[in-house]
């Protein structure tokens, strides 16, 4: 029989790991263990573009999330250095349908919004009446407007969160990689770390590494994951201001202002792992994407690149064929948290998820949303919209 050190050790200081723990830490003795700095996760380095939407991209309404996530980044601003910058999002629907938006799948979620406040299907009138002339609307019969949307600086966020949560008594140790997990027959019963002579022993260990959990986990399970790489841009307009004009999406490319006032648009490789990311930026896609922009957005004028924050996901991004994450135990003592599509976004509701995962408490959405058996278990090749084969060379 171990003696435990502490009740739940989360793997991974990302938007997941950070909000899971800042979840637990009225009822629980926690560690992070990150295997780098906080400012070196993807989720440091995302867009942090917060949306009810990123809840919509396989098509699927999750009932009960929505309020949620909005309560928590509404409660959250102003804490530290934090703050949430309102903004609204516009997906836009083209009048011929494409392989991404069907017209059954365009149908359906105009019906599955109806009872959602801050979302709703605008026509492309309606879009015109309420930003005259910002956006070129010439192909399109609308949009789904998330009034809701907003901004926020990720570093900022992170920050926010270890700082409340160690306050709260959570224990961060950064650079500390775990090498292993710790089995008693079929249980987990902790983790092993890298130049560390013992192991740490916790009832629970949450494992939300990104990249990293699928090694860690593999022994379990076999995660149903794709690995993408994003590779953004940070413009400015001569004649156009972020603050002026929503984000905005079509089926080729999204483009939407950040927490300074620039705008933010990128393009995504799938790879093979974090060793497979080339280290050079493709600055002929870059361009291309930027040089798409003003099909979206009317009077852009010359795109200017800000080469100092030009950037990349360091290790690349995990996500499922639905773009929702899997939250699971996969054995006793062991909950994966990996695949989401704008973790940053969803974390509170996936912090949520997590902690009833453990604690069989209850939730305002059902968990069989993010349970892995709502895959084939033949799942082999993720395919999402964007995200595309990477170059031979760039």
């Amino acid at each position: 029989m171990v003696t435990k050190d502490f009740d739940v050790v989360i793997v991974g200081a990302g938007a997941i790991g950070c909000s899971t723990a800042l979840e637990l830490a009225p009822d629980h003795d926690v560690l992070v263990l990150e295997k780098g700095l906080l400012t070196n996760s993807a989720s440091a380095n995302a867009s942090a573009f917060i949306s009810d939407w990123w809840l919509f991209l396989g098509r699927k309404h999750v009932p009960g999330a929505t309020d949620m996530l909005h309560e928590f980044f509404s409660d959250f601003d102003g804490t530290g250095e934090f703050e949430y910058h309102d903004h609204p999002y516009i997906e836009l629907v083209a009048e011929e349908k494409t392989a991404s938006q069907p017209d059954q799948e365009v149908e359906a979620l105009k019906e599955s919004i109806e009872d959602i406040d801050g979302i709703s299907f605008n026509t492309a009138t309606e879009l015109e009446d309420r930003w005259p002339g910002a956006l070129d609307l010439t192909s399109y019969e609308g949009g789904f407007v998330d009034d809701r949307a907003g901004v926020i600086d990720p570093v900022h966020y992170l920050r926010a969160m270890k700082e409340q949560a160690e306050e709260m008594g959570v224990e961060f140790r950064m650079q500390t990689e775990v090498t292993e997990l710790v089995s008693d027959g079929n249980s987990v019963v902790g983790v092993e770390t890298e130049h560390a002579d013992e192991p740490i022993y916790a009832d629970d260990v949450v494992v939300a590494a990104g990249v990293h959990t699928d090694d860690l986990v593999s022994e379990f399970a076999d995660l149903p994951m794709g690995t993408f790489v994003i590779y953004g841009a940070t413009l400015q307009s001569n004649t156009v201001s972020a603050e002026a004009v929503p984000t905005v999406s079509n089926d080729q490319l999204m483009v939407g202002p950040d927490v300074r006032g620039n705008f933010t648009t990128g393009i995504e490789y799938w790879v093979d792992g974090p060793e497979s990311i080339p280290p050079n930026l493709p600055q002929e896609g870059l361009l291309s994407a930027a040089e798409h922009i003003p099909d979206l957005l009317n009077d852009f004028g010359d795109v200017l690149f800000l080469e100092d924050q030009t950037y990349k996901c360091p290790e690349g991004i995990t996500v499922t064929p639905d773009q929702l994450p899997v939250i699971e135990e996969l054995t006793d003592g062991l909950v994966v948290a990996d695949g989401s599509r704008g973790a940053v976004a969803l974390s509170p509701v996936i912090a949520a998820a997590i902690t009833a995962t453990i604690t069989g408490g209850e939730t305002p959405f059902s968990l069989d949303h993010f349970s892995m058996d709502r895959f084939d278990s033949d799942v082999s090749e993720v395919d999402i919209p964007f995200v595309e084969e990477a170059p031979q060379s760039f």
